[in-house]
C-alpha cells in the first residue's frame, strides 16, 4: 500500500490533508461480515514508531531468515532500532495481490 506523501506525490489527492479524515474507507471480510471502517488519513499514513513517535518506513530485511520481507523500521535508526511487521493488507498490496 502506498503512503499518503506517495499519493499526494502521484496527485491522486489534492484536497487538504484535514480533509483526507473526512474521508471514509469501508472493508468488508465478506457479504455477511462486519465492516470496518478507516479514514484516508488513517489507511493512507505510515505508521508511529511505538518507541520514540517518529514516522516508520518500509525496509527490506538483508540478512537472516527474514532475508527478502518487507517490514516497518523506525525512520530514526540507527538512534531507535524498533520494527513492526506489515499487516496482512499490506503484505499483499507489497505482492501484487488484492
Amino acid at each position: 500500500m502506498k503512503t499518503f506523501e506517495e499519493y499526494l506525490d502521484q496527485g491522486y489527492y489534492q484536497g487538504e490533508l484535514e480533509s483526507s479524515k473526512k474521508i471514509f474507507v469501508i472493508f468488508k471480510a465478506s457479504p455477511e461480515g462486519k465492516a470496518t471502517a478507516y479514514n484516508l488519513f488513517e489507511l493512507l499514513s505510515p505508521p508511529t514508531c511505538p518507541k520514540c513517535h517518529q514516522k516508520m518506513v518500509k525496509r527490506t530485511a538483508r540478512n537472516g531468515v527474514n532475508a527478502g520481507s518487507i517490514f516497518w523500521g523506525c525512520s530514526s535508526f540507527p538512534d531507535c532500532k524498533d520494527t513492526k511487521s506489515l499487516t496482512a493488507k499490506e503484505e499483499q498490496d507489497e505482492n501484487g495481490f488484492s
